[in-house]
């Protein structure tokens, strides 16, 4: 009852023509060419609709619907049947799996009708994967044993091998990866000597996902890579880049973004080549979901709406809704919040069109997001407590927690306190049956907010430390899909809380003290969360502890992949595995354990790398102790608007309250404003008459005259924060002369780096000076390097494209003085991807945390940030931290970027200080002073900051 297909040559124009013809004119197509409907013709296009259901879905849908006409004008049941199981394919590829398994049905029981006992096999073991994806796991085991008693009494092997492959689909999808990979193994040796070359690429392709599911990543890259290698000598070129895609994904789920994102930009490209649309609109689509997490919202929005053409152009539903909900986030966080949402609802009805309600609910959860930041409360609680109830009949305690969360900070908006209290007691009672320290962190966040406001201090600042120690266990950089949502994202208004809620008890010593103790792990976290994405990467400074660090490295990854396989277990369109869930959330929970128990192994000897790890901070006492005589640190910290100045010395703390934050922001503004605006004149008299003077006096009054008498000793070390970053504080004037007139000022991102920096021995063998200059058309800094050559004449220049980031590490370790003239490129949406352009490419912030330099000081001429950025300063912290950790003592930086001729004036008498013995704070003082002189107007003078050890 079978009928023999054309050759591939005559079935290609056919196909060429059906795909040009305009839609409903199937009938009349094959009216003018009778010869052609006949049974062989349906074989030809059911075969060709199945071969492009990775390639082009559209194409497989009308020849799909063509073959489905022709069976009903033949008349012939074993044709309709053909065709049925086609459409079946095609519909299960779109994820349509209900419409899928009763086209398949159909087409069993019409082979069966006619004795075709063997199609009819083949027929069950393709609905497996349909029977599977809506949980049918009975029927799918019935249907396997069906097709394997068909084929083991017919004796095909080849059929027996892909049924073994199709079964170890249903243990995959079921979570049993061990018994799945048994049978891919099985078939993988079977396809070896009788199976396609495709067979056996893909079959070795699933038994990498199945050590990947086991937490195997090792053997998972090598079975990818060892699936790759058959491929290429195969020439099997769109399978290589298959792998490719599927390696890039492997790294995903490690939380090697960046590794991730380079491999997925090359797997889109060779899919691109290639021709294979849905593979790159596939890695477009996770490339938008990394960008996404990371912030990088520019780039994620313009993938997504890509891969989102793509898709609805091929109608892959599932896709097209996920392309779309990345797409509409991407444009929410962008203040589009009108597109956000109308994109939202259009995510939402494929969703629903998709049968997917758990997706559907979550879209409602990030529309309320978006209508609560967009100051539209009443809606956004409707579509939070709609979300709620479409998680609960899917039994997600965290979803519903996630929304309930919203609720409780529309109604403190709100000032409903009862409302608020309701529902935050809801949020701890459902979390208290599952583990999720994300939620669990806002939760009691927003529990210290009521408590606060009904003027409970003690119950306050008890439930902000609960939030804090949850806040402490979140060890993923990965965003949540609650998270998602971004109501509440800055982990960071934590302690910004914990210091307010401090400072309104008692005016004593100890109060003082774990203020500052709070603010200082501020900072440190703050450092902490920008460098999640790849803190597993992070070397350790202390050489000893390298097997340790590999350690941290393989547990981070290990948690990122338990992260982010609870994410999608809970996710699945499918009735998702509560026991599943939790059999992973008690996986974690171990590693989490392990990675605290190693890293507390750094505590001693290498307190850097466990500070940029978990956020840990120095204690005051320590501080205190290494502090030198005459040294006074001035500290400052934003909270909830108000800008406190914390002072510390040997003896006494004291911790001001001193301005408004938007005070700060504005004379800032205004200040960067008046230097863009500069001149240059030799006449000292009009230094009043800059513009840029008027606004540093009036920050002096704002940020230091209500301390100026606490500040006692020669040395000063001033600890900025948020905006602060951006100001010189050096430069104030006090009424009778600069504030660096008074002190020798330094620079810290925070008390706990400036100790660290203090307490790091000295390099003995590290000698002479580097000087790096990618763009040698920069004339000034050339002439810098020459002078200092005539000081030292053993510096070293390197200009042009052989100024690169590997000639910087290749010297990083040997040179005492490290000059760097890099243009800064600086990223406010994710300042760890600002970098600095260097010959032939740039280096990302990150990269400066794995150099290994022995340098006394680093210079950075020309990196600063300009003078119209709106950042918060993290640029200024990564840029800094990153040199220090990397072992540099000092960094000398701009607070913005000075002109070339001023940057070599100022270090060629930076530089000559240091030659004379001056301590480095001093030379940085006189070297100003004399560019002072010389060019009164602040903008050439003042940009000038030393940071580290002083």
């Amino acid at each position: 009852m079978s009928s023999t297909s054309s050759a591939p040559e005559l079935v290609a124009p056919l196909v060429e023509s059906l795909q040009r013809l305009p839609e409903g004119q199937v009938g009349e197509f094959f009216h003018n060419r009778k010869e052609l409907v006949t049974r062989s013709t349906v074989e030809d296009l059911t075969r060709e609709a199945t071969r492009l259901l990775r390639i082009d879905l559209e194409l497989s849908r009308r020849l799909s619907e063509a073959s489905l006409w022709l069976s009903e004008q033949l008349d012939d049941d074993y044709s309709r049947a053909k065709a049925h199981r086609a459409a079946a394919n095609l519909a299960h590829a779109q994820g349509r799996h209900t419409e899928a398994l009763e086209r398949y049905r159909r087409a069993r029981s019409l082979f069966e009708l006619i004795g075709n006992q063997e199609e009819a096999a083949i027929t069950a073991s393709s609905s497996l994967q349909a029977l599977t994806y809506v949980g049918d796991h009975e029927a799918a085991f019935a249907e396997a044993k069906f097709a394997r008693t068909t084929f083991e009494r017919v004796g095909d092997r080849l059929r027996l091998a892909r049924l073994n492959f199709n079964y170890a689909n249903i243990l995959h999808h079921r979570d049993r990866w061990a018994e799945a990979a048994g049978h891919y193994e099985d078939a993988y040796r079977d396809f070896l000597e009788i199976g396609e070359k495709e067979d056996v690429a893909v079959c070795l392709g699933n038994m990498a996902v199945c050590h990947q599911k086991q937490q195997d990543f090792v053997q998972a890259l090598a079975f990818y890579e060892r699936t790759r290698e058959f491929c290429e000598e195969n020439g099997l070129t769109v399978l290589v880049a298959d792998i490719d895609y599927n390696i890039a994904y492997l790294y995903y789920l490690r939380g090697e973004y960046t590794r991730a994102l380079e491999l997925y930009r090359e797997a889109r490209v060779k899919h691109r080549e290639l021709g294979d649309r849905h593979h790159e609109d596939l890695c477009a689509l996770d490339e938008a979901e990394i960008y996404l997490e990371l912030n990088l919202t520019v780039e994620s929005a313009d993938l997504a709406g890509s891969a989102f053409d793509g898709f609805q152009q091929r109608g892959l539903v599932h896709e097209s809704a996920r392309a779309l909900t990345n797409l509409a986030l991407a444009e929410g966080r962008q203040g589009k919040s009108f597109l956000a949402l109308e994109l939202l609802g259009q995510a939402r009805d494929l969703y629903s069109q998709n049968e997917n309600h758990v997706s559907a609910a979550l879209v409602d959860l990030y529309k309320a997001g978006v209508l609560y930041r967009a100051g539209r409360p009443f809606e956004a609680r409707s579509f939070a407590s709609q979300a709620g109830c479409g998680f609960g009949e899917a039994g997600l305690a965290t979803k519903q927690a996630a929304c309930e969360l919203l609720l409780t900070r529309i109604s403190l908006d709100d000032g409903d306190l009862t409302a608020a209290a309701k529902h935050s007691q809801s949020v701890l009672e459902k979390l208290s049956l599952v583990d999720a320290p994300s939620l669990s962190h806002l939760a009691y966040l927003l529990l210290g907010e009521i408590e606060e406001r009904l003027g409970n201090a003690v119950g306050a600042k008890e439930a902000l430390t609960q939030s804090h120690e949850q806040l402490e266990r979140i060890r993923g950089p990965m965003q949540t899909e609650e998270q998602k949502v971004g109501f509440l994202d800055d982990q960071l208004v934590v302690y910004e809380s914990l210091v307010s809620v401090i400072l309104q008890g008692d005016d004593s010593s100890e109060e003082k003290e774990e203020a500052f103790a709070w603010a200082e792990k501020a900072k440190s976290r703050s450092l902490a969360n920008l460098l999640a994405f790849r803190a597993h990467l992070l070397p350790a400074t202390s050489p000893g502890r390298s097997k340790l660090a590999d350690q941290v490295r393989q547990l981070r990854e290990e948690l990122n992949w338990y992260y982010r396989q609870i994410n999608l277990q809970e996710m699945r369109s499918d009735a998702p595995s509560t026991e599943g869930v939790e059999a992973l959330r008690a996986y974690s929970r171990q590693q989490e354990g392990r990675l605290i128990r190693t890293l507390s192994q750094f505590q001693q000897d290498d307190q850097e790398f466990r500070s940029l790890q978990e956020g840990l901070t120095t204690d005051l006492e320590t501080i205190r102790r290494d502090l030198s005589w005459g040294t006074t640190l001035l500290e400052y910290y934003v909270a909830r608007g108000t800008v406190y100045a914390l002072i510390v010395d040997h003896r006494t703390i004291e911790i001001v309250p001193l301005t408004l934050e938007k005070t700060v922001r504005g004379l800032s503004g205004l200040l960067r404003s008046a230097l863009s605006r500069r001149r240059d004149t030799s006449d000292l008299r009009h230094r009043k008459e800059s513009a840029a003077f008027e606004y540093l006096a009036a920050l002096y009054e704002e940020l230091v005259a209500p301390v100026h008498d606490l500040l006692r000793g020669p040395s000063l070390v001033v600890i900025p924060h948020s905006l602060l970053f951006y100001l010189p504080f050096h430069a104030f004037p006090t009424g009778s002369g600069y504030l660096a007139d008074e002190f020798t000022v330094s620079y810290a991102p925070s008390a706990t780096v400036f100790h660290l920096s203090k307490i790091k021995d000295p390099s003995d063998d590290a000698t002479g000076t580097v000087f790096f200059c990618p763009d040698d058309t920069r004339t000034d800094l050339l002439e810098l390097a020459a002078a200092i050559k005539r000081l030292e004449p053993d510096t070293e220049l390197i200009p042009g494209q052989q100024a690169t980031g590997e000639a910087l590490q290749a010297r990083a370790s040997k040179a005492r003085f490290i000059y760097l003239s890099a243009q800064g490129h600086y990223r406010e949406d994710n300042p760890m991807f600002s970098s600095l352009e260097m010959g032939g490419g740039s280096i990302h912030l990150f990269d400066l945390f794995q150099l290994h330099l022995r340098a006394d000081v680093v210079s950075l001429l020309g990196c600063g940030p300009g003078l119209n950025t709106q950042g918060k300063g993290d640029e200024v912290v990564g840029l800094v931290r990153g040199l220090l950790y990397a072992g540099a003592r000092s960094v000398v930086t701009t607070v913005w970027d000075v002109e070339d001729s001023t940057a070599a004036e100022f270090s060629s008498a930076f530089h000559r200080h240091l030659q004379n013995g001056e301590s480095k704070a001093l030379a940085t003082s006189l070297a100003i002073t004399e560019l002072r002189s010389r060019h009164p107007d602040p903008y050439h003078w003042a940009g000038f900051a030393l940071y580290g050890e002083a």
